[in-house]
């Protein structure tokens, strides 16, 4: 039987490192975009070009088609402010602008399409989405100037005490009995 060598500990070290190092992109979370294209009659709408535009994107735009019910969806979006838009021939195009991405938050985003000439544009401009009706996750997005202006929140972890429900035991949350893991907050997307 062979004895333990450095040269082997240092090869388990690194193949260690190696399946180990893509572990904080694992704990990003990722925003999303989906709804319901309808026409006037409420029917589903099939095919409809779904194109989501933001500054936040590296690409700018990323799209989408509906599918046979008139659902899409837009995953892996960054946090940021969006705009999009609806398009298909022989209706009007429908714009949505304002909608407001952060954390894992699914906007829905639903559009409703009007038969019209090839060269017409509808902007409707409302009020971002308050309740996310895919996810349960529940988040909350903090700045700093707000976590620093709490009394004895020396960072995001002390932070998490004026959380209702929450109990901090060695520095890490638990809420309503979950675990700690459940409880890891995440700047910038990252935890």
């Amino acid at each position: 039987m062979q004895s333990v060598t450095w040269k082997s500990i240092a090869t388990c070290g690194c193949l260690l490192a190696l399946i180990l190092a893509p572990a904080p992109g694992w704990a990003q979370d990722q925003a999303a975009i989906a709804g319901n294209v309808t026409d006037e009659t409420d029917g589903a709408v099939r095919g409809v070009t779904v194109v989501a535009t933001s500054p936040a994107l590296i690409e700018r735009t990323r799209t989408a088609v509906t599918d046979g019910t008139g659902n899409y969806q837009i995953i892996s979006l960054r946090p940021g402010t969006y705009s999009v838009t609806f398009s298909l021939d022989g209706f009007q195009t429908v714009l949505r602008e304002g909608v407001v991405l952060s954390g894992a938050f699914t906007a829905p985003v639903d559009a409703t399409l009007q038969v019209g000439d090839l060269n017409e544009e509808v902007t409707v401009t409302t009020a971002a989405p308050l309740v996310d009706v895919v996810n349960t996750q529940q988040q909350t997005v903090q700045t700093a100037e707000r976590i620093n202006g709490l009394p004895g929140a020396a960072g995001i972890y002390w932070a998490q005490q004026y959380v209702p429900g929450a109990q901090l035991i060695f520095g890490m949350a638990t809420i309503h009995g979950s675990d700690q893991v459940d409880s890891q907050p995440a700047y910038d997307g990252v935890k």
